[in-house]
């Protein structure tokens, strides 16, 4: 038995990147647990977004840029530069494509072919952060987003908001937010949220509008984004709340590498476009990319 394949059985450890792609992609024995693989992967800014560079920067957010993700776990992928985090959850959505390489998800090449509404049907969701619109109780945009996953998507529950939600889908919202512990804000409106509760809604909304069952996989941006430490850090511990009690897999960009180190199960660390160290926390703080990076400036 490989590495690859020992460290795919024991999801207390990140998988090893030797070819642990190519096993997942053919369904070798003991890659069940490699959820999501990136292979060899390149993606860049686009051209008409070249101006907001510091001189003398490239356009690569990314280039040759491999991980392999284990399911049922939270994880992060952290480090400085967050517009690449943000282009890969792009790629991983189907709303931008790799200029290289591959995204293997539950076997299947996702990467090449498919649309985001293909691929979130395949289970992978994402949070944002514009959880409902403001003019809307918390029920009423939960209720929206259970309509409009078996329409349109997201674009389409946003051209969609005048009609009340049938009576169906606002039962159906309340058990969701009942289920998620936000039954005392269904009555709230959207904007009267704090920003704890909001980002806590970021979570069903995703969750609701998924075209899949029941999602597997789920994207959240910025965790710690616009938050204070305590904020941050109680909204970690209610993500993985749900990704227990729903048996997801997590994978959260984080720009605060000590939040990420206090609170993820496993880190990938992307900065300057590869994969610069990766493992429990125990084994990025003791990474050499860790040692310089945390003992910079500023840091």
């Amino acid at each position: 038995m490989t590495d690859a394949l020992a460290g795919a059985r024991d999801k207390s450890k990140p998988l090893k990147l030797v070819d642990v792609s190519r096993q997942a992609r053919h369904g070798e024995p003991g890659t069940e647990a490699a959820l999501l693989a990136i292979e060899r992967a390149s993606f860049y800014l686009p051209s008409n977004a070249e101006p907001v560079l510091a001189a003398g920067s490239k356009a690569v957010l990314a280039e040759d840029f491999s991980m392999v993700l284990c399911s049922g776990v939270t994880a992060t992928l952290a480090g400085p530069d967050a517009a690449a985090k943000a282009a890969l959850f792009d790629c991983i959505s189907g709303l931008s494509k790799l200029s290289g390489g591959c995204i293997i998800y539950k076997g299947e090449v996702i990467s090449k072919g498919l649309s985001p509404r293909q691929i979130a049907a395949r289970g992978i969701a994402r949070a944002r952060h514009d959880p409902g619109i403001d003019g809307l109780t918390v029920l009423e945009s939960v209720a929206h987003a259970k309509q409009e996953a078996s329409r349109n998507g997201l674009a389409g529950r946003m051209l969609k908001l005048g009609a009340r939600a049938p009576s169906r889908l606002r039962f159906e919202a309340g058990a969701i937010l009942d289920g998620h512990g936000l039954s005392f804000i269904k009555n709230e409106t959207v904007s009267s949220l704090s920003g704890a509760q909001r980002r806590r809604l970021e979570i069903v909304i995703a969750i609701a509008e998924s075209p899949a069952p029941s999602p597997s996989l789920l994207l959240l941006d910025g965790a710690a984004s616009g938050a204070g430490h305590g904020e941050a850090e109680m909204f970690y511990d209610y993500a993985t709340q749900i990704q227990r009690m729903r048996g997801l897999t997590l994978l959260i960009a984080e720009g605060d590498i000590n939040l990420a180190l206090g609170k993820a199960g496993h880190i990938y660390v992307l900065d300057k476009g590869k994969l610069a160290a990766y493992g429990t926390p125990e084994q990025v703080r003791s990474s050499p990319w860790a040692k310089k990076y945390l003992t910079a400036p500023g840091v």
